[in-house]
């Protein structure tokens, strides 16, 4: 479990009655707020110059700049008498500023130069005829410079600043109903605790029955490996949290794996006191431990192949059919078993045997025929093939053959 309780000590410290960042985030969530919905109130798709000619707000702009009006060509202006017309003339550029709208009006201007005289009249006249509202004016230049200001900060357009609005809300929200905010986390924190306690009880119920199930079955393996009286031992422990689950009336660590944690002892005499198998146990024993494991659990083994390297380092001449044995029973429960090893009485109970031979720098591996695998394991036992380790190696392959044919005499036992 990642731990519950430290996430919601950090949520009750930021949310908390004391909490050092509320009076900020609420500060800046309101004033955001207070721009976007009391001052300006934006409309999704709306852009400038839809705020500046909503009411001739254009030409009103002109007025205010009158005869200083810098970069219009007076031509445009020569049959444009109404607000409407004046706009579809000039837009607002940035801050505000009045600037000609490019068009086909530009080419029409350069070839009408001497009107401009007759159009400046033009302009002059008109302006001369406007209402002057120096207020609506300042309103709206408000405006447009705050919806400005919000893009620059909140989003390239109005639908980003809403959507930043909506979000704004929404954590102010949470942020002034904290209170009942961390009521409902510590509700919800119980529930779950209690839920992961009932959980990782069961778990460890079930994880110490099959525990002493799974030594017995061990111990059972190991004598016929020749460690008989080895004692094999499933340790489940708990270790105490405060920040973990009631368990037992103890305070447990807990993670993805339930409240236990489980280790496997061995003792090489039965009055000896079990020891971690890392810690006591010689090169031969981990290899045999390791097989005796791997073939009891061989039935619920899930991977299909299984490798073992040299599982028989340090077993001895009496050992290996064994050895041979339990491989050949792991691979008949279901898996692909491949091994390396070199103990002739293990590699007569494969079913393919192959050759690994190395010339220089090029390793090369070889499946072996029948006279061929004689030959092979005749060299394994000897060291060279000759008549008698021929014969031996034959008696090898006929005994491990009427092993299998009867299933074996060591059947996996069926652990779940």
């Amino acid at each position: 479990m990642e731990s519950i309780r430290p996430h919601n000590r950090q949520a009750a410290a930021t949310w908390g009655a004391g909490g050092r960042n509320y009076d900020k985030i609420s500060e800046h969530v309101s004033d955001a707020i207070e721009h976007l919905v009391r001052r300006v109130n934006p409309v999704p798709g709306e852009r400038f110059v839809d705020i500046a000619t909503g009411t001739g707000w254009t030409a009103r702009r002109l007025a205010a700049q009158g005869a200083s009006v810098v970069g219009i060509d007076h031509v445009q202006l020569q049959h444009r008498k109404t607000d409407a017309e004046i706009d579809d003339a000039f837009h607002v550029g940035d801050g505000g500023r009045v600037e000609p709208r490019p068009g086909d009006d530009d080419a029409h201007g350069a070839q009408q130069a001497a009107q401009n005289q007759h159009s400046a009249h033009a302009l002059r006249d008109y302006l001369d005829s406007l209402e002057a509202d120096p207020q609506a004016l300042e309103q709206t230049a408000e405006r447009l410079f705050i919806i400005g200001d919000l893009k620059r900060k909140y989003g390239e357009s109005v639908a980003d600043i809403l959507a930043y609005a909506t979000g704004a809300r929404r954590s102010l929200s949470e942020i002034e109903h904290r209170s009942e905010r961390l009521e409902q986390l510590e509700v919800q924190q119980q529930q779950l605790i209690q839920q992961l306690s009932v959980a990782a009880a069961t778990l460890s119920t079930r994880r110490c029955a099959a525990a002493e199930q799974l030594s017995s079955s061990v111990e059972s393996e190991l004598a016929d490996l020749r460690l008989a009286g080895a004692r094999f031992v499933v340790a489940v422990a708990q270790s105490e949290d405060a920040d973990g689950i009631p368990l037992d009336g103890r305070t447990l660590a807990v993670d993805l794996s339930g409240a236990d944690r489980v280790e496997f002892l061995i003792a090489a005499n039965a009055a000896d006191e079990p020891r971690p198998i890392t810690r006591v146990a010689s090169g031969g024993e981990l290899a045999r431990i390791a097989l005796a494991l791997k073939t009891v659990l061989s039935r619920v083994e899930t991977r299909p192949t299984l490798i073992f390297d040299e599982i028989d380092v340090g077993v001895g001449g009496r050992t290996a059919p064994v050895v041979g044995e339990k491989l050949w029973a792991v691979s008949a429960a279901g898996h692909q078993v491949l091994c390396v090893t070199h103990m002739p009485q293990v590699a007569a109970f494969a079913d393919h045997h192959f050759a690994v031979s190395r010339a220089t720098a090029a390793t090369s591996v070889t499946l072996l025929g029948e006279e061929e695998r004689v030959e092979e394991l005749a060299a394994m036992l000897a060291g060279t093939a000759t008549t008698a380790s021929r014969q031996s190696a034959r008696e090898l392959l006929e005994r491990a053959a009427e092993i299998k044919a009867k299933g074996g005499t060591r059947v996996p036992p069926n652990v779940t």
